[in-house]
């Protein structure tokens, strides 16, 4: 008789309770905006019209809206995940994560041909161009944690195209008007694949603070050959926090690797001389240590963004220990962590984000000052895209 009661009663009581704490939790939480797990916007509350319920138009965006809102999303995909790597599957979310806590992407299968050689193209005609105004242009391809971080994964798992993807790019390139160095390969040939392991962070798609100064040092010994470059030694000393850490691949994995793995540090010159530099971020007068390293101090939960610089529109920087030189740095998110480094070898830097510059395009920056040099830092994971549209603004 008890069961009875249970069956027709208490467990259909239990259930509607469920949809009013449910839906009560929709109707009074804040909607999120966007998933920095997923890295896309999430669906927000459709509007109820007659149309929409017509056409079902309605129905479907509200079940995309319960998916995305629903309580506690992330920690369900998060146990979702974890069940899949007890149960031996090789990638999460398109990702493989090692003993050692190291996070890679799949392997990639194939690349759009036509996009990578519209983007050599695109480099190449700009190179001309700048040239053709008295600029010396140099391409530093900065090694990216896919073609160059090797980890065990099981014998199945075919090896990728991600480097046969770089190379094919490097082939369209013509060097008549720019110095192009590909530091993946002097990497290869100055480190042990263990040691190129410890220049990256292992659970974020970036290197470290190791990784970059290496890069930097290789990047100096070619602009020592520029005609603008004036030669700097700085001691620089290695300073870590022991703030937790979350890696970009560990994001896309809910964060199942542990936030300490990675042990986030910086490397800047003993003497702090990079304080006496005249600085500006999007045209506001600003200072070194609110650009570079700003968010350690801020942030409980560290990102490569709070570690080094963030993404950044256009930075200004006056070095007025040097006498000359005018440059165009033109870098990425690999660039954030060696832009200082590289400035304080001219008397004036202007950096820039083309992704973030709504308003100009590259050509546009070029035109509105007298560059003794462009110098590009890009990496080689990314070898398409807006990043290679030098003639109109980023959408």
């Amino acid at each position: 008789m008890n069961m009875r009661i249970i069956e027709t009663t208490l467990l259909p009581v239990l259930f509607i309770l469920f949809l009013f704490l449910i839906g009560g939790y929709l109707y009074l939480s804040p909607d999120q905006e966007v998933s920095f797990v997923e890295y896309r916007s999430l669906q927000q509350k459709p509007e109820m019209t007659l149309k929409g319920i017509a056409n079902g138009e309605f129905v479907k965006q509200y079940e995309d809206y319960f998916t995305d809102q629903f309580p506690g999303r992330n920690l369900w995909l998060k146990t979702y995940l974890k069940l899949q790597q007890l149960s031996g599957k090789t990638f999460l979310n398109g990702y493989y994560i090692a003993e050692d806590g190291t996070i890679l992407p799949e392997p990639l299968k194939r690349f759009n041909e036509k996009e990578i050689k519209q983007a050599s193209v695109n480099l190449n005609k700009f190179a001309g161009y700048a040239s053709s105004k008295g600029a010396e242009v140099y391409f530093f391809g900065l090694p990216h944690k896919t073609t160059n971080v090797v980890v065990k994964m099981p014998s199945f798992v075919e090896i990728g195209k991600n480097k046969e993807k770089k190379d094919y790019f490097y082939s369209n390139l013509s060097a008549n008007n720019m110095k192009i160095v590909d530091i993946s390969e002097k990497f290869k040939n100055k480190y042990t694949q263990e040691e190129i392991n410890d220049l990256y962070f292992k659970t974020d798609h970036h290197w470290n603070a190791e990784g970059a100064y290496s890069g930097y040092q290789i990047i100096k010994e070619t602009l020592k050959h520029s005609s603008v470059y004036t030669d700097i030694e700085n001691k620089y000393e290695l300073k870590c926090s022991n703030k937790k850490f979350e890696g970009s691949y560990n994001r896309q994995v809910y964060d199942i690797v542990d936030l300490r793995v990675d042990k986030p540090c910086i490397k800047v010159p003993v003497d702090n001389k990079y304080s006496e530099y005249k600085v500006y971020v999007n045209g506001k007068k600003s200072a070194y240590d609110k650009v570079y390293a700003a968010g350690i101090e801020k942030n409980s939960k560290l990102i490569y963004g709070h570690v080094f610089t963030d993404d950044i529109r256009k930075i200004n920087i006056s070095n007025p220990k040097v006498e000359k030189g005018n440059v165009l740095i033109v870098k990425d998110s690999y660039g954030s962590p060696i832009t200082f480094d590289i400035a304080q070898h001219f008397r004036k830097s202007t950096v820039v984000d083309i992704r973030y510059n709504k308003k100009q395009s590259l050509k546009d920056i070029l035109d509105l000052d007298t560059f003794d040099a462009v110098i590009f830092l890009y990496n080689d994971g990314i070898l398409q895209g807006e990043l290679y549209e030098f003639d109109k603004a980023p959408l």
